[in-house]
């Protein structure tokens, strides 16, 4: 039962309105600073006096302990909440009290994302890494090696080819009288150089033991016989061939003339420019030295002078061929210079 407060009437509990004069009941709680939710309604009061205190009962319910209030630490803090928690007859009756759970600092928070630790990698996966770095260094430096060693062999190249320019020169102021006589004269331009090198070395003024004279060593008698034929004005042996142009003619005419003899062969032709025609005719007839009476090898040459002479001859027309004309060659007969060779370190012949 509850008493009104304006009427002093008495109503069921469970009234919400005083029944005699309509006061609309407003119970007071007191809510307890722990609680979760204010306590509901009392199921039971003291006994009290109607004719002495017509105020209706107020409930009081202990308060919590001020938790501003000092304490030593924390465990006398808790034990102080845990010792006002042990009092629930100081509640009336159906009166729950509620408390929120407390979360212990040591165990992990369900509401957080854990962290994982990250896996180690397999070993083959390591091994493959470790091999894929070395190869790489080992292709690395193998790069490098094979860098080195294709300069090197690019050098030798270089080398090698300056050291044959050098060793079979083509002097700029007698390599056009030799292409002018030996195209007047129906001649390789290349074979007669390479007479003019192993004769003289481009020397206008040498002379040999047995008296030939000039660039392609001409013989008084044979030099004679050919100015008898071109008729060259005011001829005189010891000066006349010292001149380099007249010196060249009388040589390619010469050569023409034996070459015409030897159907274009040019060992025989070579042969007969440095032993004489008489010789190299007899060889000819001779089985021993040749087979069919119209051809000679370099190995069946008899004289050992001669046999070196044109030897040199033959492969000295093959360089200057291949140096210094080989635009009129095969490529595979061409020597071209190795690549990064300036063209200024190489003779250029007009006409190639």
């Amino acid at each position: 039962m509850i008493q009104c407060p304006n009427c002093s009437a008495y109503t069921q509990d469970d009234r919400m309105a005083c029944p005699n004069c309509g006061y609309a009941f407003q119970p007071v709680y007191q809510r307890n600073p722990r609680s979760a939710a204010p306590p509901p309604a009392p199921m039971s009061r003291p006994d009290f006096d109607s004719g002495i205190n017509n105020t209706p009962p107020q409930y009081t319910y202990p308060m919590a302990p001020d938790s501003t209030a000092p304490v030593r630490h924390r465990r006398a803090a808790s034990k102080q909440y845990d010792d006002y928690d042990n009092h629930d007859n100081t509640l009336p009756e159906g009166i729950e009290r509620t408390r929120a759970t407390r979360r212990n600092i040591n165990t992990p928070d369900p509401y957080t994302i854990p962290i994982r630790k990250a896996s180690p990698l397999p070993k083959w996966l390591i091994i493959a890494i470790i091999s894929a770095v070395v190869i790489a260094f080992a292709g690395f430096i193998w790069h490098f090696w094979m860098q080195g060693e294709l300069r090197s062999i690019h050098q030798q190249k270089i080398d090698a080819y300056e050291s044959l320019v050098n060793s079979h020169p083509l002097p700029e102021n007698y390599a056009p009288l030799v292409e002018k006589y030996a195209a007047e004269y129906n001649l390789q331009p290349a074979y007669v150089a390479a007479i003019i090198h192993n004769e003289s070395s481009w020397r206008p003024q040498v002379s040999s033991g047995v008296g030939a004279l000039g660039l392609m060593q001409l013989m008084k008698g044979t030099a004679k016989e050919i100015n008898d034929i071109l008729n060259v004005p005011d001829y005189v042996f010891e000066t006349t061939m010292t001149d380099p142009e007249t010196n060249i003619r009388f040589g390619c005419y010469y050569l023409n003339k034996l070459s015409r003899h030897y159907d274009g062969d040019p060992i025989l032709t070579t042969c007969a420019y440095h032993a004489g025609r008489t010789n190299v005719d007899t060889w000819l007839l001779n089985p021993a030295y040749s087979a069919d009476g119209k051809t000679l090898s370099i190995e069946s040459i008899p004289m050992d002078d001669t046999k070196t002479y044109v030897g040199r001859v033959i492969r000295d027309y093959a360089i200057y061929d291949a140096l210094y004309y080989r635009n009129v060659n095969d490529a595979e007969t061409a020597i071209d210079p190795p690549d990064d060779l300036s063209v200024s370190r190489t003779v250029k012949r007009a006409g190639q």
